[in-house]
C-alpha cells in the first residue's frame, strides 16, 4: 500500500487531530500502533536481531536522537517476542539501586505487559538473579534479553563505586 504521512482521526471531543507517521521528539513505543507505524528499518532491525543472537553482550550507540529506542522498541523488541526470547528494559536511573534490583523489576514489568507470570525473584547480583530465574509462556521457557536502556545514566547519575559494580556484574556473566 502507499505510505500516507499523516492521518486525521476524530478526537472523544469531535474534533480532528492530526497524527504522523513520525512520533516527533519521542522514540516509537513497544506498542501495536507504533509497530505498524514503524517500517523502512527492516534491514537495520535484522542485523540487530542477529547480533543480539550471535553474542553474550552487544551495544548499540549512537548520537541522540538516531532512533536507537525505536529501532529496539518497534523494532526488535516484537523480533524477539516472536522467538523463545523476552526482551526486559532495564533502566539504572535510581540513585542507590543495584543492577539487580532494577533488573528484576524489568522483568517483572516485561512479564505482566506479556501477561505472564513474573518470578517475583531477588538476588544480590545479576548473575544470581539470571541463574535463578525461570520464565515460561505456556510450555517455552523464555531467555530474558536485557537492555540497558539510557545506560549513559550510569556516568550521569551515579558514582565511581556504582559504575565498578555494574562492570563487575556485568563481565561474571
Amino acid at each position: 500500500g502507499a505510505w500516507i504521512p499523516s492521518a486525521r482521526k476524530t478526537s472523544p471531543e469531535g474534533a480532528m487531530e492530526r497524527r504522523s507517521r513520525y512520533p516527533g521528539t519521542r522514540p516509537f513505543s513497544d506498542t501495536e500502533e507504533d509497530r505498524r507505524l514503524f517500517f523502512g528499518r527492516s534491514e537495520e532491525t535484522d542485523r540487530l536481531f542477529l547480533r543480539v543472537l550471535s553474542v553474550d553482550l552487544l551495544v548499540l550507540f549512537g548520537r541522540s536522537g538516531l532512533g536507537k529506542s525505536s529501532l529496539l522498541r518497534a523494532g526488535l523488541f516484537p523480533r524477539l517476542r516472536s522467538k523463545e526470547y523476552l526482551p526486559v528494559t532495564v533502566r539504572l536511573n535510581t540513585p542507590g539501586e543495584p543492577l539487580a534490583t532494577a533488573a528484576a523489576r524489568g522483568i517483572d514489568r516485561a512479564c505482566e505487559a506479556e501477561g505472564l507470570d513474573p518470578p517475583k525473584v531477588t538476588a544480590p547480583d545479576l548473575r544470581t538473579l539470571l541463574g535463578g530465574t525461570t520464565i515460561w509462556r505456556e510450555d517455552l521457557l523464555l531467555t530474558p534479553v536485557l537492555v540497558l536502556d539510557q545506560f549513559e545514566e550510569v556516568f550521569t547519575l551515579h558514582d565511581a563505586q556504582f559504575r565498578h559494580q555494574v562492570a563487575t556484574e556485568l563481565g561474571a556473566l
